[in-house]
């Protein structure tokens, strides 16, 4: 009966470890949730195959001028977004999905998703984990 008390022990020890890794994973995940919505620069967030899956507020008011969605970017290929064709850059972002950051200042976009043009600094950083993009 003892060996069954000690299994039961390890198992509650285990479910503590476990409890306490979830709250870190949620508090983390909450600090990258206000990050992305309160940084005042335009984030794209793509999956691995170039799809956007997520798109934060100051883009869509900045970029968007407030006419566009979030849901008018998700899911779209970031690569055929009109704005990155039309400036031209459109490949560099399809490097970045490979691995290769990239960064341009004044970059021309003749054609912003909300309408208008502009000039704007450009980065693509890819998220790497363990040194390799998943």
């Amino acid at each position: 009966m003892s060996s069954m008390k000690a299994r039961v022990e390890d198992l509650e020890r285990e479910n503590a470890r476990l409890r306490q890794e979830n709250l870190e994973i949620r508090d983390n995940e909450e600090r990258y949730r206000s990050l992305f919505e309160a940084l005042p620069v335009s984030l794209y967030v793509v999956d691995k195959d170039g799809s956007i899956t997520d798109v934060n507020p100051f883009h869509l008011v900045h970029m968007g001028r407030g006419h566009t969605r979030k849901e008018d970017y998700l899911g779209r290929s970031l690569a055929s977004r009109p704005s990155l064709v039309a400036a031209g850059i459109s490949s560099q972002f399809e490097d970045v999905l490979r691995g290769i950051p990239f960064e341009r200042g004044g970059v021309h976009f003749p054609s912003v998703s909300g309408g208008g043009d502009g000039y704007f600094n450009v980065k693509g950083v890819p998220l790497k984990r363990d040194g390799e993009v998943p």
